[in-house]
């Protein structure tokens, strides 16, 4: 503690620790309480491990008094654990909801953190499609080492939209932020994909859809609806707008790396559901943290829930 400091026989204020969370450190040099001659210093610190992180500091008392309301109201959002899918048939399942059963002329935007174990083949971060020949519906993952988003009606006669992204988007044992923004237009140029905050240029696989993409199949991570194209590694922080978020609004949630509360995010209203894959969890549920779509745990254990985070 002592390393964020400045005088610890003068020192003021609050320390709390919960679950590896320090807030509320300050120092005060200067007796007088006099803005003009005090030099007081508050830092909201998170310790991870053994490493610690200044997220929010202040240097004069006046500051800290405009910002109380947000310095002293709440602890610190805190991201402990992701969910680790084995590749073979483990998922996360949630019931057919109308908020998460989009058109293909309604805008919307899906992201998650990812760590995939390998870059094999077809694996599943989102997908809400029929569980048929048709796949009737949405879909957001990796394909290798590329982002793929697709959007169909029907997979047999090819009335689909599929974008995704060169190779070597995404590195396994690493963590990525990854997005998809989609605009209703039902073209390639409606569709915006992302890793780490940055858009990347989309390759065209198919431009030929004209119909309904609508269904009333569950939504899944991890795992698609016909059981295939599993996932291996861990997923976190997944989340669903209403709305194509802006390049700003992406950098945000991205936060220079760091996960924070999208609950908290300044798009928040058209934040349609959120899973924290973990936290606040109760095996074998994964609660919804702005919505009622709760998730279920299918073919997993408790001990899938893990600390490893970004």
């Amino acid at each position: 503690m002592t390393d964020f400091l400045e005088n610890d026989s003068e020192m003021r204020g609050v320390k709390t620790d919960v679950v590896g969370v320090i807030t509320y450190v300050g120092t005060c040099i200067g007796a007088d309480n006099d803005t003009s001659k005090a030099i007081w210093l508050i830092k909201r610190v998170v310790k991870i491990g053994t490493n610690f992180t200044i997220e929010w500091a202040s240097e004069r008392y006046d500051q800290i008094w405009d910002d109380r309301a947000t310095l002293f109201s709440v602890l610190p959002f805190i991201n402990a654990f992701s969910i680790l899918f084995d590749g073979v048939d483990e998922e996360l399942r949630v019931e057919d909801d109308a908020s998460l059963n989009f058109e293909r002329t309604d805008p919307f935007t899906l992201s998650a953190w990812v760590k995939p174990t390998d870059l094999i083949g077809s694996q599943t971060i989102v997908n809400k499609e029929s569980n048929d020949t048709a796949l009737k519906g949405y879909g957001f993952l990796l394909n290798t080492s590329r982002l793929r988003f697709i959007a169909r009606n029907d997979n047999v006669t090819s009335n689909r939209l599929i974008v995704e992204t060169g190779t070597g988007i995404v590195t396994a044992g690493e963590y990525a932020h990854v997005l998809v923004t989609y605009d209703g237009s039902s073209t390639p140029a409606g569709v915006k994909l992302y890793v780490d905050a940055v858009v990347k240029t989309n390759v065209i696989v198919t431009d030929a859809l004209t119909a309904s993409i609508q269904n009333t199949e569950k939504l899944r991570i991890g795992r698609r609806s016909l059981g295939d194209s599993a996932y291996d590694g861990n997923i976190d922080e997944v989340t669903i707008w209403d709305k194509v978020l802006t390049p700003t609004e992406i950098g945000e949630l991205y936060n220079v790396g760091i996960p924070n509360d999208a609950a908290l995010h300044s798009a928040t209203a058209n934040l349609i559901s959120y899973w924290k894959m973990g936290d606040g969890a109760a095996f074998p549920i994964i609660p919804d943290d702005k919505g009622s779509n709760d998730g279920t745990m299918i073919n997993g254990e408790s001990g899938d829930i893990v600390q490893d985070i970004p």
